[in-house]
């Protein structure tokens, strides 16, 4: 006798409760305008299936001070680092200390000496991987497609428990010469220019711009190779995100760059707190966060506390907010973002918080406050004058942030990571 049996669907996959890879991801040097759907499609595909941010700002255009708020959940008066060479403190707690107390592996790899390892931000990680083998110039950095290799030789060597991963790619930190194809990849060779991307094309290109010089097709011929590196980071953050099953992503861009934007500083980050240097990208992607846009202001010191919510470990951290509520249908009080330049180092106070000399802002709502030579308070999308009384309460909250900030601090890096932030264009 012959059986018939009918064939009945596989059963549907158990449902993720909580990440078993958590995967936090920086962008050193990313402009919010930098992510789309042609230079980054990967990137673009999860801000398109997560929570793309439209609002995020960063407390500081300087990779470890922006960096330490992520870590911390406090802005530079707050953590105390007021840009690259200065140690987080140590009586601090970090987003890794929390995580692994909450029974998740920790592993980090970066790409470039500014987050070395006498800054402090390897406190909680399990593995930390700061291999930084490419020369240039004394240059301590890795481009992508190591950071990606050793990204993935961590994660393989750490399989049984949840894991956290943080990976910072560096690579759209001038100068800008990503390997082929994306080197070129959206360069015109129609253009009159002979900017390349290597530090003597940015130094001329730096020159002209100052001196009013610059040509269209030279500009365009600067975005077009720093589009190309972010379209290198794109390429290997996905092959580093294909080898993992139904990860939870989130990922920020630590600081924007000029490219031509500001007058007077024509190519950088550091001495001013203009759009183009504060506004990044933040998306998080992945199981339980449905597609959404969220144009309320959020800041960088609040990834770390949104960071715990995903991994399921009691918030928050320090004082940022877990962002979660802006996905889910919720709403969170309205919080102003204060921001502040690190350089240049000629100005720095030396008895008092160290950048109180130099451009300041207050972001709130839609209006940004802008102090420099004078105060400036517009609509940050529009450039629309402020009401008065908005300014001056926007003016009086900078004042209180700055009445309150934190004693001077002397550098504490050693001679080792001395070399690699002078070599960075960090240190003098």
């Amino acid at each position: 006798m012959i059986l018939l049996l009918a064939c009945a669907d596989p059963p549907p996959p158990p449902p993720v409760d909580v990440p078993p890879t958590l995967v936090l991801v920086s962008l050193d040097t990313t402009r919010f305008d930098a992510i789309g759907p042609e230079t980054t499609p990967r990137i673009w595909a999860l801000a398109e299936a997560g929570a793309r941010f439209e609002a995020a700002f960063t407390h500081a255009p300087t990779t470890l001070s922006s960096h330490s708020s992520v870590w911390t959940g406090r802005d530079p008066h707050g953590h105390r680092v007021p840009r690259n060479g200065y140690a987080l403190p140590t009586d601090l707690p970090t987003l890794p200390e929390r995580l692994a107390a909450g029974g998740w592996d920790t592993l980090g790899v970066i790409g470039a000496s500014a987050l070395a390892r006498p800054m402090g931000l390897d406190r909680g990680f399990a593995a930390w991987d700061e291999t930084l083998g490419r020369a240039h110039k004394k240059r301590h950095e890795a481009i992508a497609g190591e950071v990606t290799g050793r990204a993935r030789m961590v994660l393989a060597a750490h399989t049984t428990k949840k894991r956290f991963l943080f990976v910072h790619y560096y690579d759209a930190h001038a100068p800008w010469v990503a390997p082929e194809p994306y080197g070129s990849k959206w360069v015109d060779p129609a253009w009159k220019t002979d900017f390349d991307g290597t530090p003597t094309s940015m130094s001329a290109l730096g020159a002209r711009l100052r001196s009013g010089e610059a040509t269209p097709d030279d500009l365009a011929a600067a975005r077009a190779r720093y589009h190309g590196e972010l379209s290198y980071i794109d390429h290997e953050l996905g092959v580093l995100l294909d080898t993992l099953d139904h990860p939870t992503v989130v990922i920020f861009g630590d600081h924007g760059e000029a490219i031509g934007d500001v007058p007077g500083r024509p190519l950088g980050h550091g001495p001013d707190v203009d759009i183009v240097a504060i506004h990044v990208p933040l998306i998080v992607s992945g199981p339980g966060v449905p597609p959404t846009v969220v144009s309320e202001t959020v800041a960088l010191s609040d990834i770390g506390s949104t960071v715990l919510g995903l991994a399921g470990v009691p918030g928050p951290l320090g004082d940022g907010r877990d962002l979660s509520p802006l996905w889910t249908g919720g709403t969170l009080a309205r919080r102003a973002v204060m921001t502040e330049a690190t350089q240049p180092r000629a100005s720095e106070a030396k008895d008092r918080w160290n950048n109180l000399p130099m451009e300041r802002g207050v972001m709130e709502g839609g209006w940004y406050l802008l102090r420099e030579n004078e105060t400036t308070v517009t609509d940050w999308r529009t450039g629309g004058p402020a009401p008065t009384e908005t300014a001056r309460e926007m003016g009086a909250a900078l004042d209180a942030w700055d009445a309150a900030a934190p004693a001077w601090r002397a550098e504490e890096a050693d001679d080792a990571t001395m070399e690699g932030l002078k070599a960075l264009g960090y240190a003098d």
